[in-house]
Parts: C-alpha cells; structure tokens; sequence
C-alpha cells in the first residue's frame, strides 16, 4: 500500500513539473547553419549542430504537426529535411523559386513560404518541395512567418519595423501592427506567447505583444544572425490537466478500492 502511494505520488510531481516547464525554441545560425535550442522558460541556450557542410543558408524553419523539422534555403529555394536529433539533412526538392524567406507549417500540415523577388506569398509541398504562388504581399520585405495556436499566420515587415497578419488565401496583409524594437524571426509557444529575436551581434531573444506591438529584452544569445525560429506544438500529446487527473485517479484507485467482505 504505502510502496503504491509513494509510485502515484511520483509519477503525479512529474506530470505537474513537466507541464510547468517551458517549451524549446530552436533556431537557425544563418552564418554557420547551425541549430540552436533556447528554454522558453529557463532561457537555457544550447547550441546541437552544424546542419551541413553544404553552402546553403536556412532561410525558414519550421515543424510539421507529426513533429517533423523543416528548413528552406534562401538562395537555390530547396527545401531540406532536418533531423533536430543529429542536425542531419535530407534534400526533399526545389521550390522552383530563389530567395526564399520564412516557413510556417499549419496544424492541417499545409505549409507557406515568401519569395523575396517577387513579394508573393508562397504555398510549399512538403512531400517535394514544389511551390504555388498565392498572391503578392506589396510590403517591402516580410519574413520571419509563423502561425499562431489559431492558425492565424504572422509575419515581420523588418525594414517598416511592423507585426503583420498575412491571408493565405490571396497572400495580401490583413492587419499591422508597429514593433517598438527590431525583430526577425517569430515562434508561438504551446500558450500562444509570442517570441522572436532582432539578428544583432550579440543577439537578443526577445518577447512580442501581438496585440500593441511592444517588444521586450529576455536575453542575450551567445551568437549572431538567428534567421528563423520553429516551436513543435501541434503534435498531439496529453493536456497537463489530463495528466494530473490520471494521477488522481491512481491515487482514488488505491483509496478506494473495493474490500472483501467480512463473514
């Protein structure tokens, strides 16, 4: 009995600190193609890998809702697979366009890309790399795209310094919003807090309220030129309050467990 309450009691703490822990945010090092993880809750900075030898640049990066990562090279346009484990790379295929910018993977797995040259909002094949183009943006330069828990897809226009909310229907920008500090580079945690960071040296990763536009320090990051961010947050897995109610559950389980009857 009391070897059982101990075990619940366990698992229970576990369950309750792991939902109170923050989620990784990895990013990109477009000068050494490195992939970098940083604790949205510890701020933890940890640097996995080189993610090739190759002369390519991730541009975009983002994971899908099977918790694949994905990542886009700005100059030939090919889409990569990446493996956050080993940093291994897989070329998946071209996009067909050049100077590609930013990637962000829906919760239904469609993916969406911006061309620089042409200022279009870019649909992209996962499974080849093909890209559709939706529709023009006419902002100067957008980058940095990402989707809210709602499936809403923002962007940065850095050289205006604005927030921005793209259709990916026509491509065109629904709403802006001004930044009160430079960003580059957006990722939504599983709570739908906003983060980014503003490619300085050295950089910063920073918190952004979607609503006013306000933009504040974290911290310092022990590198320079994070070109994108990715947060794996649509896979499915168990809600905390689900955990903690199975562990109460156990616990009721042993409590009230049925007794054998006295003769």
């Amino acid at each position: 009995m009391k070897k059982l309450l101990k075990l619940t009691a366990f698992l229970l703490a576990g369950l309750i600190g792991h939902a109170a822990q923050g989620d990784l945010i990895y990013g990109v090092d477009s000068n050494g193609d490195r992939l970098v993880t940083i604790d949205s809750a510890t701020l933890d900075f940890t640097v996995v890998g080189s993610i090739s030898t190759q002369p390519i640049s991730i541009s975009g990066l983002a994971f899908s809702p099977t918790g694949a990562l994905f990542g886009l090279d700005y100059s030939t346009g090919n889409l990569y697979g990446i493996n956050p484990n080993d940093v291994s790379i897989s070329l998946i295929g071209a996009t067909g366009f050049t100077s590609v910018d930013g990637l962000a993977i829906d919760s239904f797995g469609n993916a969406f890309s911006m061309s620089r040259n042409t200022k279009e909002l870019l649909s992209v094949n996962l499974a080849t790399g093909l890209a559709t183009a939706i529709g023009s943006h006419n902002a100067s330069i957008v980058a940095g795209l990402e989707f809210d828990n709602e499936n809403l897809l923002y962007g940065v226009n850095t050289l205006n310094r604005e927030l921005v909310t793209i259709s990916t229907e026509t491509g065109g920008i629904i709403n802006s919003v001004s930044l009160s500090d430079v960003a580059q580079g957006l990722a939504f945690d599983s709570s739908n807090n906003l983060f980014s960071v503003d490619n300085g040296n050295p950089e910063r990763f920073l918190s952004l309220d979607k609503a006013t536009g306000g933009v504040t320090q974290l911290s310092f990051l022990p590198i320079e030129s994070i070109s994108d961010l990715a947060v794996k947050r649509f896979v499915a897995v168990p809600e905390p309050s689900s955990l903690a109610f199975c562990g109460l559950s156990c616990l009721g389980a042993i409590f009230f467990r049925r007794r054998p009857k006295r003769l």
